[in-house]
């Protein structure tokens, strides 16, 4: 009896792990009524650049992510199916169907200047090839600072936030690679640095 149910507490682990894993996350539209912090808990990375004087939260928002804040809104409201048609669409139009998008956090505390997510180039590559520029609209981004009491004092530490989206729909399904790459004052670029999903 024992051995049985250790066997059905491993099904429903791996069954669940599964379904919320990185790669099927990206890649399909899974089957289940996960919440939209489960998928972002699932997809969202944190990196370091240069030693840790930059730190970046991103997030990718797939279909899947779409499906789980349907999920959501419906156990709210109880939506009919053209409700749920029309907010798919909306959602897909706006971040999915012509473009792939992401939510970026970066936060810095040993800068001297204002920074912000503008002075990053940053773009997406393909696992199937194809490096595709990210655009920040200016009004999407928010840039703030507040004081850091730090070891060697209090410093001025950085956060800026928006959502990015390439030009064009990115084959993401088998994987992609964000590239991050600081321009310097004088347009090169300095610290660089990748985040993978789906490997």
């Amino acid at each position: 009896m024992n051995g049985k149910l250790i066997v059905i507490l491993f099904s429903v682990m791996f069954g669940c792990s599964s379904i919320k894993s990185e790669k099927n996350l990206i890649s399909q539209n899974p089957e289940g009524n996960l919440s939209p912090l489960e998928v972002m808990t699932a997809l969202t990375k944190f990196h370091y650049v240069n030693g840790g004087d930059f730190e970046f939260k991103i997030f990718p928002i797939t279909k899947s992510y779409i499906l789980s804040e349907l999920n959501q809104l419906n156990r709210i409201r109880g939506l009919d199916e053209k409700e749920k048609e029309n907010f798919i669409k909306s959602r897909e139009d706006q971040y999915t169907k012509n473009a792939t998008c992401a939510f970026f956090e970066m936060s810095s505390i040993n800068t001297n200047a204002e920074e912000s997510l503008q002075n990053w180039n940053i773009t997406i590559a393909s696992n199937l090839g194809g490096i595709y520029p990210v655009r920040f609209p200016a009004s999407s981004v928010r840039t703030f600072s507040n004081l850091f009491r730090g070891l060697r004092g209090t410093k001025e530490k950085w956060t800026s936030y928006g959502i990015g989206c390439s030009r064009v729909k990115v084959p993401i399904e088998n994987g992609f690679t964000i590239i991050l790459k600081r321009l310097d004052d004088k347009g090169t670029h300095s610290p660089q640095s990748k985040v993978t999903w789906g490997k």
